[in-house]
């Protein structure tokens, strides 16, 4: 009976939270409220035969170009074409966002890892690299085959973190800017 005393205040105060932001737009776990804008102010190029328009240092790149350890966006269309197109400056509603890991490791280790019958699997060398990606969901009327703005950067195991609303904004320079949504406060 005492465990259920504190588990059901715990549960239903942990559910209170989970809709919102409980961590302030400086914050890298700061995850950026539905009903935000991603205003786009000039237009962005994907080339043929691809679907994403990248974005590093405030200037649209090629995907070879990006140093993938230095904070860089993507914004990512649902469809494919053989020609080049351009997402047009516009204004996104934010859906959802979500804050993924991925963990990198160099071909070398997975080699390593391999020999030793997986049950090694990074035993040894273990992760070269951490991806911390923000992926925000957008919608537009005007644009509805533009869908994802994912920001990310590789980073050593040991001090990674998320990108920043500032730093997202920073990789975005003039070329597009996300305003966030005014969290409801309750009295």
């Amino acid at each position: 009976m005492r465990r259920l005393c504190f588990v059901i205040p715990l549960t239903i105060g942990l559910a209170a939270c989970a809709g919102s932001s409980a961590f302030p737009p400086t914050s890298p776990y700061y995850r950026i409220p539905a009903g935000s804008r991603v205003i786009v102010k000039q237009s962005l190029p994907i080339p043929a035969n691809r679907s994403r328009a990248w974005i590093q240092y405030g200037k649209v790149i090629h995907k070879k170009e990006r140093d993938q350890y230095y904070p860089h966006c993507w914004f990512l269309s649902h469809k494919r074409s053989d020609s080049p197109r351009e997402i047009k400056p516009d204004t996104f509603t934010v859906v959802e966002t979500r804050k993924l890991e991925e963990y990198v490791a160099d071909q070398r280790s997975f080699r390593l890892a391999a020999s030793r019958h997986l049950g090694g699997l990074f035993a040894q060398d273990g992760a070269t690299a951490i991806e911390y990606i923000t992926e925000i969901r957008i919608t537009s009327s005007r644009q509805p085959d533009i869908a994802v703005l994912s920001c990310s950067q590789w980073s050593d195991p040991s001090d990674a973190q998320h990108m920043t609303l500032l730093e997202i904004n920073q990789v975005l320079g003039e070329l597009a800017v996300i305003e966030p949504a005014e969290a409801s406060t309750a009295p």
